[in-house]
């Protein structure tokens, strides 16, 4: 049992646990797709394209898991969450390293989506019972820094193995990344300071305990107001993490494939500074909103804007731009929706959060790119509509209410 005195010194401690869990056991699952693709299409006598069903089954059992995940945290508590989440990611990460055939693979990456987004909800919850409420963004933010860092290494350490040992090798490293995790996260989590307190006795006067149920987050109107703007702001997300590579190198005749990767890679790097500058300042101005609304229209502008302009200089500055906006976004998913419900809810609301976020992780990257390719891969109608749902993402955040 941590005493009173302890709580100020061990929530740091949690903090760096859950980043390392997530960023240890889900940036990888991100980083290791790029760098593998090609081998394994060789390796399974498959298609590049067909081999990216790697990252969309992932998406698929993130999706599912997702509105599980919160209610299990919920119910559960983040220590037992926790440990479900990774043992997941250990069964995924097997699975992928002796799969036999294709079709293992994809069952192997599903288990992993599923696992990734239950220590995703556990993560933030663990952060919301840790930090004061009126102190939370930052250490969210710091938190949500997690994901860009953990894919930024992710991708170095999964090109170095692979170059050294084969993808097989690249699946193993997965395997003993989550099993540190697993350790860390059964060692280390305990339930916070503010932690849901009991519920209501016949005799209290506070709101009725089925009003307070997690199964209250689906009848909330502000948490689908935000939901639906999260899915709106992230399909360009999606959309930019999937192709920008390719825009570069057909639209804005940058040849070299290793110079695309690197201007790509400032979206990433700029990530890590936006997803904490998103936390810090929402804390000092003690309101989250703004945090959404604003980065959302930049997000935007930028992206009308690069479909016009030319010059590496200049694409670099709108990557930074963009890595900068689009992971306020990501920070503002975890930090707005506990700010909309009831502290015992918080898992569900997270939960619901990201089943939006993957299912813009689904539909996003196949909306803009038939776009793309249907108007004889030009930017203009794929960047138009990536500006109207950002826009419009804007808008329904503006127009929700924070407890």
């Amino acid at each position: 049992m941590i005493s009173t005195a302890e709580n100020s010194y061990y929530r740091w401690v949690i903090l760096v646990a859950v980043i390392v869990a997530f960023m240890g056991a889900y940036g990888f699952a991100f980083a290791v797709i790029s760098p593998v693709l090609a081998l394994l299409a060789k390796a399974f006598g498959i298609s590049i394209t067909t081999a990216a069903y790697i990252s969309t089954f992932m998406f698929i059992g993130a999706a599912i898991m997702s509105i599980p995940a919160g209610l299990i945290v919920d119910r559960w508590g983040i220590k037992k969450a926790g440990i479900l989440a990774l043992v997941l990611l250990v069964l995924g990460w097997l699975a992928t390293y002796v799969a036999p055939s294709f079709d293992v693979m994809l069952i192997g990456r599903l288990i992993i989506g599923l696992g990734g987004i239950t220590m995703g909800v556990m993560g933030g919850t663990a952060v919301v019972q840790w930090f004061n409420p009126e102190n939370l963004t930052f250490p969210m933010g710091l938190w949500a820094a997690g994901l860009p860092i953990g894919i930024a290494w992710g991708e170095v350490l999964a090109g170095v193995v692979i170059s050294s040992f084969g993808w097989r090798a690249s699946m193993l490293t997965g395997l003993i990344i989550s099993v540190i995790c697993l350790v860390i996260v059964a060692t280390v989590i305990k339930p916070g300071p503010f932690s849901p307190g009991p519920k209501p006795t016949e005799k209290s006067k506070e709101v009725p305990a089925k009003n307070e149920s997690s199964w209250s987050v689906f009848k909330n109107i502000e948490v689908w107001k935000f939901n639906f703007a999260l899915f709106l702001g992230f399909i360009p997300f999606m959309a930019v993490t999937t192709y920008w590579v390719a825009w570069l190198m057909v639209n804005k005749a940058i040849s070299s494939v290793v110079v695309a990767s690197s201007i790509t890679s400032v979206i990433g790097i700029a990530g890590i500074f936006g997803a904490i500058a998103a936390g810090y300042i929402a804390a000092k101005i003690r309101r989250s909103k703004p945090l959404y609304v604003i980065p959302a229209i930049i997000f935007g502008l930028a992206l009308l804007g690069f479909i016009w302009v030319q010059g590496i200089a200049i694409i670099v500055v709108l990557s930074l731009v963009i890595g900068l906006a689009s992971y306020m976004l990501a920070t503002m998913m975890f930090a707005i929706p506990p700010q909309l419900v009831l502290p015992k809810q918080t898992g569900t609301a997270l939960g619901v959060a990201v089943v939006f976020f993957n299912l813009a992780g689904i539909f996003g990257p196949i909306i803009i790119g038939d776009a793309y390719y249907a108007y004889s891969e030009t930017l203009f109608i794929p960047g138009v509509i990536m500006f109207i749902c950002l826009i419009v993402a804007a808008i329904l955040a503006q127009l929700m209410k924070i407890r």
